[in-house]
């Protein structure tokens, strides 16, 4: 799974799930791609994978959400 972490400049920096760090030029990557994002390599450019990064987002939020309501009631 590669996720991306951020952009910088010409570059989307991602993430692989072992948390190596690769650097991969926008030019190869969808415009409507986003941080947070989970990569797949569709011919040559890297698109969303929507159920992944959905998936993700989820799991995220249910571990936000316990941290923060932890000891509140």
């Amino acid at each position: 799974m590669l996720i991306v972490d951020r952009f910088e400049g010409e570059y989307a920096v991602c993430e692989y799930e072992d948390e190596a760090f690769i650097h991969i030029r926008r030019g190869l990557i969808s415009l409507d791609v986003r941080e947070g994002d989970v990569l797949e390599l569709t011919g040559q450019l890297f698109t969303v994978d929507r159920a992944a990064t959905e998936f993700r987002r989820k799991l995220v939020y249910e571990k936000m959400s316990r941290l923060f309501s932890n000891g509140q009631n």
